[in-house]
């Protein structure tokens, strides 16, 4: 095995080329992984005694995702379009093997592989729509190539992740390998396809055989998507995808850059960072839960969140008890001090509509306050409250969030 990069290896294994990615923990798309990637992928093109190609990743996932560090990057934002077309274009025929999660830029990727092999624990999927984005890698265009608009629609919007039994039955994958045989199941199918014609998503024509298709959906969820904008933009992509693959992805890229530089986005961006960063106490980190012993008080401000309330007399392995407590429940929890966040955020915004001043300033100073009286941990708990608990639009970004783009 060779090192392409500090990421990506390159083998020859019995006539086949085997691209290896391990970048921890999720193997995200990365600069240094789409270099790497690309690389190899022009090595095993160009390698005549390699008949065919296969792309596995190693650890816990396939490619899980783009690194959503680098959207607001500006000029770093880089595209995976010449590792596409290494892929897709390669006279050898390419499968991607798919372990754990296959989603956003990790699919698009996939997707331009002539097959795709999961384990059956594997799931599938595009969820950029909950960060405010559409996929901007070729997802609205080649999904509905591989499964139909009908399904493409669903998927996109909603931003589901796909288990693997059911990518096999709508064709998003053409085999499942049973979990731990990925490998050599990708191997043996690869040796099966170097004698089959090549199968390019890209030459697949979009049929939509029932014209008003489009127009039933935006109906249909008409209340889930309202006040939205990525939603409807990736409906009229996947309306695109009618068109040639290149003049269906110029669509994509131009509403994906029109969404990437809005507000909304911004905003979902932000809670997604702010979700992950919630109930993250340093002074607690690597403190053993106290199961035993009380838990604090706590409240539920909606179906996932959860504040949990400490004061002076609560211990720190009865906080990391309350904390793992709350995410066995598939709970979304908040730390706070004494009292919650919720009450005193809503108190302020119903002071000052009362005395006719702005909601927003006054709910800044108040969670200023909690901050100084460490009430609150970071400004970005106080906006996941009021987002999870409290109604506050997602595409808002929380209370905090949204003065601070006002100059507040």
């Amino acid at each position: 095995m060779a090192a392409v990069n500090p990421v990506v290896d390159l083998a020859r294994e019995n006539g086949i080329a085997v691209v290896t990615l391990d970048s921890p923990p999720v193997n995200a798309l990365s600069a240094v992984v789409r270099e790497g990637l690309t690389e190899a992928f022009r090595r095993a093109v160009a390698d005549t005694d390699a008949n065919a190609i296969v792309l596995i990743c190693a650890g816990r996932t396939f490619i899980a995702g783009a690194d959503i560090s680098e959207l607001d990057g500006g000029g770093k934002l880089a595209t995976i379009e010449e590792l596409q077309a290494l892929m897709e274009r390669s006279l050898k025929p390419v499968v991607a093997a798919i372990h754990g999660t296959a989603l956003g830029g990790g699919l698009e990727v996939a997707l331009c592989a002539h097959y795709r092999i999961a384990e059956t624990a594997a799931k599938c999927g595009l969820p950029e729509v909950k960060l405010g984005l559409l996929p901007g890698g070729g997802g609205t265009q080649r999904l509905p190539r591989a499964v139909g608009v009908e399904r493409a629609l669903e998927m996109i919007t909603s931003g589901r992740h796909v288990a693997a039994k059911e990518c096999l039955e709508i064709g998003l994958v053409d085999a499942l390998a049973p979990d731990g045989k990925l490998r050599e199941t990708a191997l043996a199918f690869a040796r099966k396809a170097v004698d089959a014609p090549l199968r390019r998503l890209r030459d697949v024509e979009v049929k939509v055989a029932d014209p008003e298709i489009f127009a039933r959906f935006r109906a249909a969820h008409a209340d889930a998507f309202r006040g939205f904008e990525a939603p409807e933009a990736n409906i009229r992509c996947i309306e695109a995808s009618v068109l040639p693959l290149d003049k269906g992805l110029e669509v994509e890229r131009t509403l994906f850059l029109g969404l990437l530089s809005g507000e909304q986005s911004a905003a979902q961006r932000h809670i997604f960072f702010a979700e992950r960063q919630a109930g993250k106490v340093p002074e607690i980190e690597g403190v053993a839960p106290d199961d035993a012993g009380a838990m604090p008080e706590h409240k539920e401000s909606g179906e996932r969140l959860v504040e949990i309330a400490r004061d002076e007399n609560t211990s720190k392995e009865a906080l990391a008890a309350a904390l793992k407590r709350a995410r066995s429940l598939g709970k979304l929890a908040v730390v706070t001090g004494p009292g919650f966040i919720g009450p005193r955020m809503i108190a302020a915004q119903r002071r000052a509509e009362a005395e006719g001043s702005d909601v927003l300033r006054a709910m800044a100073h108040e969670g200023r306050r909690m901050l100084e009286e460490k009430a609150a941990l970071r400004a970005s708990d106080i906006d996941v409250v009021m987002v999870h608990g409290y109604g506050w639009p997602t595409y808002r970004g929380g209370p905090m969030f949204a003065a601070a783009r006002a100059g507040l």
